[in-house]
Formats: structure tokens, sequence, C-alpha cells
């Protein structure tokens, strides 16, 4: 059981870590197991399609994942994409070599189930990529027949009817809409620009107010010290001249004194 244990761990790292949605962990987990590895007919690009991550599944897809893998049924990662309308996870699969037409459980390929599923973007990214669409699955049911979105519907009925011409009209639209959509980006990006370079010119001129603000505060404080100062020089100036003068007057008093002192007693001598 031990062996068995050992045997079956790798396998088991490998799922756990695309269930717990962590790359590297996946990654970690990789170098002691095998990307092909299936638990319950399943690898884990299709488990990974199952839970809907995205990420994931561009990171496997990076590693080697085999994008044409099937089960029992005959489903495939791009099958599950499609039912699950992940458009991003379509086009990654697509660029990866999935195949369009593999047939699935009730001979559903995955145009069935994107039609099925009223997913517009999926059933137009498999339209350009030149899915066929006279195909039927089980029950005789073509793609059309399976569409509830009436836009949709119409656009597999006309290839259906008219051929490539209908689906060349398509991939001219289709390429004037995403002209038209990356102008309108290109667009909202210059806008955001400028609407960035506005906000920073205003912040600058705000900043540029404030320095201003700062310096003549600090000019108007040292101007008000500087007249404090004056004005102290001055009462200082004037309190030593005060002094000057009052020292003068004991000076001339003092000096008068003794003079008067000096002739009173002259004039007891001579008496």
């Amino acid at each position: 059981m031990g062996a068995a244990t050992r045997e079956k761990k790798p396998r088991m790292i490998l799922f756990d870590a695309v269930e717990r949605g962590s790359i590297d962990d996946f990654d970690a987990a990789l170098v002691a197991g095998r990307i092909d590895e299936t638990r319950d007919g399943e690898d884990v690009l299709m488990f990974a399609a199952r839970r809907r991550d995205e990420e994931m599944v561009k990171h496997l897809l990076r590693r080697g994942a085999n994008s044409r893998f099937c089960n029992s049924n005959g489903d495939t990662a791009l099958h599950l994409a499609c039912l699950n309308g992940q458009t991003t996870v379509v086009e990654d699969l697509l660029a990866h070599g999935a195949d369009m037409e593999a047939r699935g459980a009730q001979a559903n390929r995955p145009i069935h189930l994107a039609c099925a599923g009223g997913f517009e973007d999926v059933v137009g990214a498999l339209v350009l990529r030149g899915c066929v669409l006279s195909a039927q699955n089980a029950n005789g049911a073509l793609p059309s027949t399976l569409c509830s979105n009436l836009e949709i519907k119409a656009l597999v009925s006309d290839i259906e009817r008219e051929g490539e011409s209908a689906r060349e009209r398509f991939r001219v639209k289709t390429a004037s809409r995403l002209a038209a959509d990356a102008a309108r980006a290109r667009e909202e990006e210059r806008r955001a620009l400028e609407e960035c370079a506005r906000e920073r010119r205003e912040e600058e001129e705000k900043r540029a107010e404030r320095e201003r603000i700062q310096v003549e505060e600090h000019q108007r404080v040292l101007d008000e010290n500087e007249a404090l100062r004056r004005t102290l020089e001055e009462i200082e100036a004037k309190e030593r001249e005060r002094a000057l003068l009052e020292e003068k007057k004991r000076a001339k008093k003092t000096k008068s004194t003794a003079g008067k002192k000096k002739g009173a007693v002259a004039t007891k001598k001579k008496t």
C-alpha cells in the first residue's frame, strides 16, 4: 500500500495544485509528475477548464499540456470552455491547436455547445477560425437548431445557407468592430492621459501656490522681526541718549555744588 501511495502522490499533488489555483505549487509538483497525468478520465487541462480557471489553463498550455486530450466521451477542454462560455480560454486553446471538430458526448462539437449556451463571443471565435457549421450531433441537430440567441442563430444560419461568403462578411464586420473598439480604446487612453496630465498640472500649480504662500509668510515673519529689531535698537539708542543726558546733568550739578562749597570756604577764611 505504501508503494501504491508513493506512486499515486505526484498525480494527486498536480490535481490538488490545480484545484487550489496555485501555479507555483503546480510547477513544484510537476518536477515529480507528468503534465499528461489523468484523474477520473480527465487531464489537468480539462480539470482546470472545468473549474473555469483561465490563468491556470493559460499556464498549463505554456507548460505543454495537450489541448486535444479527450475523455472517454470524446469531450475536450475546448468543449468545456465552450460549455462555460469562456471566450479567453477558447481562444487560448485554439491558439494551441485545440480540435474544433472533436465529437464529444452526444456527438456534440464545441460549436454545438457554444450555440446552445448563447455565447456570442465564443461562437464568433469558432466561426472566425472556420469551424464546420453543417455538422449534426447524435440527435441530428445542427448548431443553428440549438441557438437560443437570435443574433447567433442569424449568423450561423446565414453561413449554413450562403457558405463562405457569409463567413467572410462576418470576418469583415468583426475586423471593423475590433478596429473601432481599438480606436475607441486609444481615444479613451488619450483622454485618460490628458486628464492625468491636467490633474498633474493642477497639483503642480497648487503646490507652487502653497510654496509661494509659504515663502511670502516666511518673508513677512522676517520683515516683522527686522522691524521689531529696528524698533528695539531705536528704543535702546534713545535710552542710551537719555542716560547720557542724565549723566551730564548729574555731572553739571555736582560741579556746581562743588563750586559753591569752594566759594563759601573762601568767604569764611576772609572773615
